[in-house]
């Protein structure tokens, strides 16, 4: 018999360092990340860029959630709220 679904549900302040985990591990390899991001600390440099988008952007003004002890991960933005300045 196969193991349930994972349960999928928003992301708290508790789960951010093992989602911090799993995104860096996601985007490691990116060429896009790779291009943007500087290849000294390269790694951290990609999890602090990670933590910046989920805690202050998805979390603020978006959705975040996440499945299983974090193993996997969604952070989005949304046309509801705008980070941007001048904004309410």
């Amino acid at each position: 018999m196969p193991d349930a679904a994972p349960r999928v549900r928003p992301l708290t302040h508790e789960d951010v360092p093992a989602s911090l985990r799993t995104l860096t591990r996601a985007f490691a390899d990116c060429s896009f990340t790779r291009h943007v991001l500087a290849a000294n600390h390269h790694q951290e440099r990609l999890r602090r860029c990670q933590e910046l988008f989920l805690v202050r952007v998805a979390m603020e003004y978006g959705r975040a959630w996440v499945a299983g002890d974090c193993r996997a991960v969604a952070a989005w933005t949304t046309p509801d709220r705008d980070p941007g300045p001048g904004s309410p």
